[in-house]
């Protein structure tokens, strides 16, 4: 494997649904070393959001169908913290290529689709999460609904 590190993703924007922000960020540890990964199961905010757009692609979601409240949106990080997760940068431009048809598809057309996959799949993170909350913890609960999509 190569050791030349290319990440054509390094200028492009990443966003979450601005509605959406308190939810996602109670599920986002952030660096506070005292939180429980049981309750706040994603380390950093670009797991939530790669989390979120795979969600979103597994259940066959379209990108270009997405509902106006979550197109207000809040920059949470620029593609720069894709560059030590060569497997991601690898596998966004892999989907974005399929799922635009398009082999020259740019880094900022794939990302603009990773955004708005990213967004529908929040939605449906914080709903389940919110429906599970009186008995299961963040954790469980999205390991349950992963398992069940299986």
């Amino acid at each position: 494997m190569s050791t030349n590190y290319y990440n054509p993703f390094q200028t492009s924007e990443l966003y979450l649904p601005r509605i959406l922000r308190e939810e996602i960020a109670a599920l986002v540890t952030t660096g506070n070393k005292g939180s429980s990964p049981k309750l706040q199961p994603f380390k950093r905010y670009i797991d939530f959001w790669f989390f979120a757009a795979c969600l979103s692609i597994h259940l066959g979601e379209n990108p270009e169908e997405l509902p106006n409240k979550l197109s207000d949106t809040w920059k949470f990080n620029d593609g720069t913290v894709l560059m030590n997760d060569r497997n991601r940068i690898e596998l966004m431009q892999i989907i974005g290529i399929e799922t635009l048809k398009n082999s020259d598809a740019s880094p900022q057309e794939i990302v603009r689709m990773f955004n708005n996959y990213a967004a529908l799949g929040s939605e449906r993170i914080v709903s389940d999460v919110a429906k599970d909350q009186e008995t299961t913890d963040p954790l469980w609960s999205l390991f349950n609904g992963v398992q069940s999509m299986i």
